[in-house]
């Protein structure tokens, strides 16, 4: 049996990069809490929600050694 698509899944998500989120950006708020970050180099990321996965691939572009595992359940 085929799910009927809700409304969230009918109004497009646009997949853009976020610099909010790119690791480097996280470390150092991370370092200027005090914190021991991963290093960036070799980072682990896991983006919920990741749409098609914009986000995801201008990091690991970045990042080439890093891992980026994105899950969206929205199509």
């Amino acid at each position: 049996m085929a799910l009927q698509p809700t409304s969230y899944d009918t109004i497009p998500y646009r997949s853009n990069p976020f610099r909010q989120s790119h690791p480097t950006r996280l470390a150092s708020i991370a370092k200027l809490f005090g914190l021991d970050a991963p290093a960036v180099e070799n980072c682990r990321v896991l983006e919920l929600g990741c749409s098609m996965g914009g986000n995801l691939m201008a990091m690991a572009l970045d990042h080439p050694g890093s891992r980026f595992i994105g899950i969206a359940t929205s199509w």
